[in-house]
């Protein structure tokens, strides 16, 4: 597996953790920013975005996490401040709970991975997903299934990260599912 990496600066380790869909030039600036305040900041690829490969097909919170693990431990990173956006806050989060004396502190910024209460609005997309989804599965209706997610999630849901995805399309649900 190839991950793609920049390392910035020297003093206390941070490792910058982004988005879906994102990668090292997502968090460039912070990176900049953090290094000339005297921090030694890691910014990475997480595997499957930007530059760096996967070690599998599909991936799991539990692979991203081991996979910060070994990053870690492979670069000898002593006790890092592991900084988190959206997606990489939930692995940051997941990173913790499993391995809870290795980073000194997390800083989440927009983290996905928790669950919110679902307000009305949500709870009546995810029905009109669903029936919908299962009727675009019928012949004839099935050949116009695809255009119609995108469609659905352009327009009505106003959310891309789905639609995006492309060969990661596996992962996402894995992640969206909570499979470890």
């Amino acid at each position: 597996m190839k991950i793609n990496y920049q390392v910035k600066g020297e003093g206390v380790s941070l490792i910058l953790l982004h988005g879906w869909g994102g990668s090292i030039s997502s968090l460039a600036p912070l990176q900049d920013q953090l290094s000339d305040l005297g921090f030694q900041v890691f910014n990475l690829d997480l595997p499957g975005f930007g530059q760096s490969t996967m070690s599998k097909e599909e991936m799991t919170i539990s692979d991203y996490v081991e996979f910060l693990a070994n990053y870690i431990n492979r670069l000898n990173i002593y006790k890092p401040v592991i900084v988190g956006h959206s997606f990489g806050g939930q692995v940051a989060m997941a990173f913790a709970i499993k391995n809870p004396l290795v980073a000194s502190r997390l800083v989440l910024i927009n983290a996905s991975g928790l669950n919110p209460r679902n307000g009305m609005k949500k709870t009546s997309m995810l029905i009109v997903a669903k029936i919908f989804g299962a009727v675009l599965s019928i012949p004839p209706f099935s050949i116009i299934k695809g255009i119609s997610r995108k469609l659905f999630y352009k327009f009505i849901v106003r959310e891309s990260d789905y639609a995006k995805a492309g060969n990661m399309k596996s992962t996402m649900k894995n992640i969206l599912a909570k499979k470890s």
